[in-house]
């Protein structure tokens, strides 16, 4: 009995984290570049314990959202597999949100001030005019200062989300990159999220439901518990 009240309350947690999943893919439906996440439960034997014990894994989507003109010469989009560098307190981290602005010293910037990479270091914007070649390449007022710092990692992707919705960091330890992914650096466009606002809202309907079919069984094996306590306690 007290077996099934645990399973119970065990699946009635791991609904509300699969909603909390869900609202969070919902609130950044609109944050440029943001990959949605997925949730998964599994079960695996612990030796130590001699029991089973749930895993809980929560895995970025990183399949490609849709690519939008916005006529902004400082926003970028990476059609195919790669993410822009950029350079933060935690050390490089990588992102598909080309939503870039200058800061005060001329430094090509994400919106939060975090410097985006070339391949010899930080880029400075000195000119007027910028252009942004498919490969990467940085020219302002027709000179060449760069080339963006594109990254493609091997799949299954070593990254885990750090700073924010939209940033990536890699915890493999290892520099697992693919030196022949294919990509194109699109000016003037930026990547949207790869949130559906109807699958998520389907999949928050059935998530409630199954919650509350589970807070059902468990106020069922609840109550039968305490009247058979109270039972015994009669005799």
């Amino acid at each position: 009995m007290l077996s099934n009240i645990s399973i119970s309350a065990t699946e009635m947690s791991n609904k509300m984290l699969k909603q909390d999943v869900i609202s969070n893919n919902l609130a950044n439906i609109n944050t440029y570049g943001y990959k949605k996440d997925d949730i998964h439960f599994s079960k695996i034997f612990d030796a130590k314990k001699n029991e089973f014990v749930q895993k809980i894994k929560i895995q970025p989507d990183f399949s490609q959202g849709e690519l939008i003109i916005t006529n902004d010469p400082l926003d970028l989009a990476i059609n195919g597999n790669g993410f822009f560098t950029i350079l933060s307190a935690q050390g490089e981290l990588y992102t598909r949100n080309g939503s870039l602005t200058k800061d005060s010293d001329g430094y090509l910037v994400t919106q939060t001030g975090e410097k985006v990479l070339s391949q010899n270091g930080p880029i400075i914007i000195n000119g007027e005019n910028v252009v942004f070649h498919k490969n990467g390449d940085i020219l302002v007022d027709n000179e060449y200062v760069g080339t963006l710092k594109i990254i493609s990692f091997n799949k299954p992707y070593p990254l885990k989300k750090a700073m924010g919705n939209e940033l990536f960091k890699n915890i493999s330890g290892e520099t697992s990159i693919n030196p022949n992914a294919k990509f194109e650096v699109h000016q003037n466009i930026l990547e949207r999220s790869n949130v559906s606002s109807i699958e998520e809202m389907m999949n928050m309907i059935k998530t409630f439901n199954e919650y509350e079919s589970n807070y059902k069984a468990f106020q069922i094996i609840n109550d039968i518990s305490k009247k058979s306590v109270n039972e015994i306690g009669k005799l």
